[in-house]
């Protein structure tokens, strides 16, 4: 398959130099057309997956399209912290990538659907633990749960006495508090007309380079990096 792209790609270069805009829109059309093609079997899937999580202590699987999953977004930068956001829109085959997620996760088809956290310690490799859903990921942060990873992330407890001495922004909690009313099952999905400025998927060539790089392509990654 990386034969083909390569072939055609320079056979269109050949042909006629495109200015800047038409260059850049045709990369992003490679780029669609790989990213359809991803994952093609299931040990793709996990290769894509566990390397995601070997490389990184929050690992976030997402939809573009998804109220839950912005709010989720919204919340953890609001907290601080960083994390790895997988889009799974953005893959042909996405179905194989939310069997490898169920599996994961105790077999608990809830994680078909995103928001899907998976976090582990720094210092601990081995203690990973998995977040289903925005309401999940919500009631981590009223739990302490996330706290166990990232000590440094506002408390749930206004009365906490960093809030009372000022160290703590009390608007940051509020704020947190907000969010988190938009990611439980029974608030989270608003009208269409909150969605209306949603896109879906696109992917950028630099994410396209990392997952042709995983699945083997190095072609592709070298093409359009």
């Amino acid at each position: 398959m990386a034969n083909k792209f390569k072939i055609k790609y320079k056979m269109e270069e050949s042909q006629n130099k495109l200015d800047p805009a038409k260059e850049r829109e045709k990369r992003r059309n490679l780029g669609r057309t790989v990213m359809l093609h991803l994952p093609r079997t299931i040990r793709e899937a996990e290769m894509i997956v566990n390397t995601y999580l070997e490389n990184n202590l929050f690992v976030l699987f997402t939809d573009c399209m998804c109220p839950f999953s912005h709010h989720t977004m919204e919340f953890l930068n609001v907290l601080g912290i960083e994390y790895e956001n997988i889009a799974l829109d953005g893959f042909g085959n996405k179905q194989l990538i939310q069997n490898y997620l169920q599996r994961l996760c105790g077999n608990k088809v809830q994680a078909r659907c995103p928001p899907v956290a998976f976090l582990k310690n720094a210092q601990e490799d081995a203690k990973r633990i998995f977040l289903i859903g925005a309401d999940g990921i919500a009631q981590a942060w009223q739990t302490q749960t996330l706290h166990e990873f990232y000590p440094h992330v506002l408390s749930p407890y206004h009365q906490h006495e960093k809030y009372q001495n000022g160290e703590w922004d009390i608007n940051e909690w509020r704020t947190l508090t907000q969010i988190q009313t938009h990611m439980s099952a029974s608030f989270g999905y608003k009208s269409p007309t909150h969605s209306s400025h949603l896109k879906p998927f696109e992917p950028h060539p630099q994410t396209i380079k990392k997952w042709s790089q995983y699945v083997s392509l190095p072609i592709l990654a070298k093409d359009i990096a």
